[in-house]
């Protein structure tokens, strides 16, 4: 129980899903979008292909190969320019156009001359970087249909999936711990004493319910002040 106070005395109020922006560079670095509208991605995961071996008997594991998603699926809010969906149209246009081609006779392009970059980033509740995700070798293989319909007014959206090669993570710097998340460390080790203590004496018994008490009144109050970071 006392490792398991620890572990919540240094987690704080938790990374939310909505703080982020998305980040897009084109061929050759020709434009940027920086923060683009977009309302959802689905970051990618990885994984490893494994095969059994043996050397003394016992069967064992080793890794064969690395398995990277190669696609990621957006969804867009458009404005009323439609810029976002104009730039990502005309990126997946010029991937078929070349040399006088077009989408009835598609002369495509060498793949240097279409990929692009893009990156997404998750922000903490202060702002500050936490995780971004920078994807290599990037352009957009389709982008859905928008449906226009009469009745109630909302915004248009259109969802886009674009492929890539590879991934990057990069993890920004720790945030300082909350004050709160400081005393509870100590208070932690506190209980940690009192509660063997506590089996042999009453007076360490009654400072440990006491302590206990601070320790309600404590979250009580991380919660109040939204988790502390």
């Amino acid at each position: 129980m006392t490792s398991i106070n620890k572990i919540r005395g240094n987690f704080d109020a938790g990374a939310l899903s909505n703080r982020f922006h998305v980040n897009i560079f084109g061929p050759s670095g020709d434009f940027s979008v920086e923060g683009i509208r977009c309302e959802s991605v689905s970051l990618p995961g990885r994984s490893l292909t494994t095969s059994d071996f043996a050397t003394t008997g016992t069967i064992k594991k080793k890794v064969t190969q690395v398995n990277n998603t190669n696609e990621v699926d957006l969804v867009f809010v458009c404005d009323s320019s439609f810029f976002d969906r104009y730039i990502i149209e005309a990126w997946q246009s010029f991937i078929f156009t070349g040399e006088e081609g077009s989408s009835i006779k598609p002369v495509f392009r060498y793949p240097k001359d279409y990929y692009g970059e893009m990156e997404v980033e998750q922000f903490r509740r202060d702002d500050s970087m936490a995780l971004k995700y920078k994807f290599y070798e990037v352009f957009p293989v389709s982008f859905e249909p928008m449906q226009l319909a009469m009745g109630d007014a909302t915004l248009l959206k259109f969802g886009c999936k674009f492929a890539f090669k590879t991934f990057d993570t990069e993890y920004g710097p720790a945030p300082k711990l909350s004050v709160l998340n400081k005393g509870r460390r100590y208070l932690d080790l506190a209980r940690e004493s009192l509660t063997v203590a506590s089996r042999f004496n009453d007076k360490s018994k009654d400072m440990l319910g006491k302590l206990n008490n601070l320790d309600s009144a404590g979250s009580r109050l991380s919660n109040i002040l939204g988790g502390g970071i």
